[in-house]
């Protein structure tokens, strides 16, 4: 049965009314009217009701619990949810418990028993349309953040409190090196820490203030291989229970960078130091050097001041030649030291074999 239909574009919220009485029918476009929503059309089977939901989406759909034909109300309302997400708000003059029982298996918004005013009825509709409006604004935002937890490429993680892992993301298994998020989740997070003192030193800070950020730490990998991590984590209590949530960030090349460049500087030390130790050395040894061939020179009527001066000319020429050696040698290795290794920000760890 098609009712009367209001001139779309009235700027209100849609509403596709079903009932097979057609005087409630009517009556109820009337009202819907005055309260200023947009009546799309009116069904009294649950064919006609899902044709319309699909040519006419509306916002809402008031439902009468007992319709014409083999599916009722309910059965009707559990299609609309799972087809398109409609709320319901059951029309009914049956408020038995068997009736609610059997209305509540497809979520409705809300209830209006017949006989009905205007009032309830604004009122029903109104909270159904909030309440819709709230949830859609949530699945918005939850699917934001699983998008964002996906994508990240920071390992994301949720623990319970005895280290069960309850969610990771495909950064954190790569990170420590195994091939899904399933893997991950099978294993307790108290595996990967390589000192359980670490671990139970952050677990009694985290009793104490809660959080934690920016904590430098070493994990396990997968193969053996020991990484270090930079992790920022939380403690979460509320009335599901304790657990943390945290991320981390592979930072392995960063600190052997950091060793690397520290110990260049070390060397480099060394080497100012020997340079600076030579010149102290070569310079009075020169001169000393200066003096000795000149004697030599002049010793030529005495060959036992000769050989003496020439011994002693020898044994500061060694002198010169292993200061230079040890000089050379410190320099040789400076420049055999490896290059700083280059960071790769777009991933944190190598990929699984």
């Amino acid at each position: 049965m098609n009712g009367p239909r209001r001139e779309p574009g009235t700027g209100g919220p849609r509403i596709l009314v079903v009932e097979d009485e057609a005087v409630i029918a009517v009556d109820l476009e009337a009202c819907l009217g005055r309260l200023g929503y947009e009546v799309v059309g009116i069904a009294s089977s649950c064919e006609e009701t899902l044709r319309l939901a699909e040519s006419t989406p509306p916002d809402l759909v008031l439902m009468d619990i007992r319709i014409q034909g083999p599916m009722d109300g309910t059965e009707t309302a559990r299609e609309l949810r799972a087809r398109w997400g409609i709320p319901v708000v059951y029309l009914t003059a049956y408020a038995d418990d068997e009736t609610l029982a059997r209305a509540k298996l497809a979520e409705p918004f809300g209830y209006v028993v017949k006989p009905f005013d205007e009032r309830d009825l604004a009122t029903a509709v109104e909270v159904a349309l909030l309440r819709h409006r709230l949830e859609r604004e949530l699945q918005a935002s939850e699917a934001r953040y699983r998008s964002l937890f996906e994508r990240s490429l920071a390992g994301i993680f949720v623990t319970l409190d005895d280290g069960r892992a309850l969610d990771c993301n495909d950064a954190f298994a790569r990170i420590l090196g195994y091939a899904s998020r399933e893997e991950v989740l099978a294993r307790n997070a108290r595996e990967f820490f390589v000192e359980p003192a670490e671990l139970e030193r952050l677990l009694r800070g985290l009793r104490i203030v809660g959080a934690a950020p920016s904590l430098e730490l070493r994990f396990r990998r997968k193969d053996g291989v020991q990484i270090w991590v930079l992790m920022s984590v939380a403690r979460i209590v509320d009335g599901r229970g304790t657990r943390f949530e945290g991320q981390i960030v592979d930072v392995t090349d960063r600190r052997r960078a950091e060793a690397f460049l520290r110990e260049r500087e070390a060397l480099a030390s060394v080497i100012a130091l020997a340079e600076g130790t030579a010149h102290e050395i070569n310079n009075p040894l020169m001169a000393l050097m200066g003096r000795l061939e000149l004697i030599v020179a002049r010793a030529e009527t005495d060959p036992a001041v000769r050989r003496q001066v020439e011994q002693a000319l020898d044994a500061a020429r060694r002198i010169q030649d292993t200061v230079r050696r040890m000089l050379q040698i410190t320099r040789l290795e400076y420049d055999a030291l490896p290059s700083v290794p280059m960071l790769d920000i777009r991933r944190s760890a190598p990929d699984p074999e």
